[in-house]
Formats: C-alpha cells, sequence, structure tokens
C-alpha cells in the first residue's frame, strides 16, 4: 500500500510541476486550438493568464483574438486599448522592434475602423472568424511572445 502511495504520490506532484509551468507546447496548442475552431479554450487560458496576472500580454492578445470574433465594438475597444497598455510597458528588443511595427496598425484599429464596427459588421466577422482552418490573428506576434520568453 505504501508503495502505491508513493508512486500516486510522485504523479500528482509530477501533474502539479507540469501544470503549474508553461508547456513548450503551449504556444502549438493555441494555435491548433484556434486553427480547429475550439476558441472556448483560447479564451480559457486568456481568462486563466489575465486572473494570474492583470499585465498578461499574452493574456491580454488571446482574450483581443477573441474579442474580434466574439465581442461588440466597445468591449473590443477596451481589449485593444489593453494590450497597447501592457505592450507599451515590455522591456524586450525584439518584442518592442515588432511592436512598434505593429503599434499604429493596433491604433488605427481602434480609432479609425472600430467606430464603423457595426452590428452587422460584426456578424460577419463573426462568421467569418469563426470557420475552422483559419490561422490566429498576427501568430506571428504570438510566436514572437513564445520566441522570447514573453509567455
Amino acid at each position: 500500500m505504501n508503495g502505491k502511495m508513493a508512486i500516486l504520490g510522485v504523479m500528482v506532484f509530477s501533474a502539479a510541476i507540469i501544470l503549474a509551468s508553461p508547456s513548450e507546447n503551449t504556444y502549438h496548442a493555441v494555435t491548433n486550438d484556434w486553427y480547429n475552431a475550439n476558441f472556448s479554450n483560447v479564451l480559457e487560458l486568456a481568462e486563466s493568464r489575465l486572473a494570474a496576472n492583470t499585465n498578461d500580454l499574452v493574456g491580454a492578445y488571446l482574450k483581443l483574438s477573441w474579442d474580434i470574433c466574439f465581442s461588440d465594438a466597445s468591449t473590443l475597444s477596451n481589449s485593444v486599448t489593453r494590450v497597447l497598455d501592457i505592450g507599451d510597458t515590455v522591456q524586450n528588443a525584439a518584442f518592442s522592434n515588432e511592436y512598434c511595427r505593429l503599434r499604429p496598425m493596433i491604433v488605427s484599429f481602434r480609432d479609425d475602423v472600430l467606430p464603423m464596427y457595426t452590428e452587422e459588421v460584426r456578424q460577419q466577422e463573426l462568421v467569418r472568424s469563426t470557420q475552422p482552418h483559419k490561422p490566429i490573428p498576427e501568430r506571428k506576434w504570438l510566436k514572437l511572445l513564445w520566441d522570447e520568453n514573453l509567455w
């Protein structure tokens, strides 16, 4: 009985370590979930990351990706602003270079596109975005966050 308890203890401890630390396949799991239209998995990860750290850029980015597909303009605007606020604080040269390139497009999206984001446009985007076999938006940026250990 003690041997079985020890084995069970090791298994539980190993599972806790695996779940507590980022998996090597987290980037791939997220992009695969998105590609296979398992959007709720992506939202769940985003929300859990943001619950643990409100300044988590990956969580904010994943939430923004979700909101682009499923939320109204007001919620989407808040998500865009949150990504910008967090992105402005990241001190990583490779990320900063890419962020400087993307930031004007993100601001333009928020300031120029979202005011025209009607319910009809949102519904069209919902149908278009939620089809399986579409990559997550700006996955290059997500990959950069992964490569720079910002996960």
